[in-house]
């Protein structure tokens, strides 16, 4: 932590040089991913990411409505590393976990790997409201499709294939009782525009989204109207959990 820490410390300077901030991001990216170990988790399977996931103190309240509700296929819209994707497999769950940053794939694949997960498919593709390419900004917990969101530089990027959930998921779920978990980093309206068929079919929803928001880049979402309102057309009542986790059901 404190290596890191002093890393950190040059990041002001050589964010005002994109080619040094760039050569920075890469190396720090690559030194610290080679420390990630396999940790333990209270719920009976072993994560490879940030030690907070793995700690059990993460979203409590989303955690504990997701293990209080019913359904047969975990849909992990923005999986990340795959807490929620284990979770949900180590109950006997099927899952569609779909992330698109290449390190949090790796180690999503390994998650699966390393728990001998049998019922999990990967898809190392972004979500939004049509099919095409986009940039993904940033790295780790707060990649994203939005450009400067969590205050990243618009020139560290990657280019990540898109697809919408209706394209994904086509006819599988039909007689799957669904639960669509969407952790998108600000794009959420995309990736429900793109949803229409499967939210007909009226799955539990749990979505990170907040009206208030220090990553966006005006510090107020101007999507959340629009995301509350998509959601209400479609017959869910909603509950928030905590300041940005929502649990829409039917």
């Amino acid at each position: 932590v404190d290596e890191m820490a002093r890393v950190s410390h040059y990041r002001a300077f050589v964010d005002r040089f994109p080619a040094l901030g760039l050569a920075y991001r890469n190396f720090r990216y690559a030194v610290f991913d080679l420390r990630e170990r396999r940790r333990g988790t209270a719920y009976g399977f072993s994560l490879i990411g940030e030690p907070f996931i793995a700690s059990g103190k993460h979203e409590p309240e989303a955690v504990r409505a997701f293990l209080e509700s019913d359904f047969d296929m975990l849909i992990d819209v923005g999986a990340n590393v795959g807490f929620y994707t284990c979770l949900a497999a180590t109950k006997g769950k099927s899952v569609i976990a779909v992330e698109p940053l290449p390190r949090n794939v790796r180690y999503l694949q390994q998650n699966v790997i390393n728990n001998r997960l049998a019922n999990v498919e990967v898809h190392a593709v972004a979500v939004a409201d049509k099919p095409g390419i986009m940039k993904l900004y940033g790295r780790y917990q707060g990649a994203s499709l939005i450009p400067h969101w969590g205050k990243q530089p618009t020139f560290d990027f990657c280019k990540v294939e898109v697809t919408t959930l209706d394209c994904l998921l086509g006819a599988r779920v039909e007689r799957k009782k669904q639960f669509l978990k969407i952790d998108v980093e600000g794009a959420e309206h995309l990736v429900l525009a793109g949803a229409e068929h499967l939210l007909s079919r009226r799955p539990v929803v749990m979505m990170e989204v907040a009206e208030q928001d220090p990553n966006q880049p005006t510090g107020l979402n101007p999507h959340f109207n629009e995301v509350m309102q998509v959601m209400s057309n479609h017959g869910y009542f909603r509950r928030q959990l905590d300041p940005v986790n929502w649990l829409f059901t039917p």
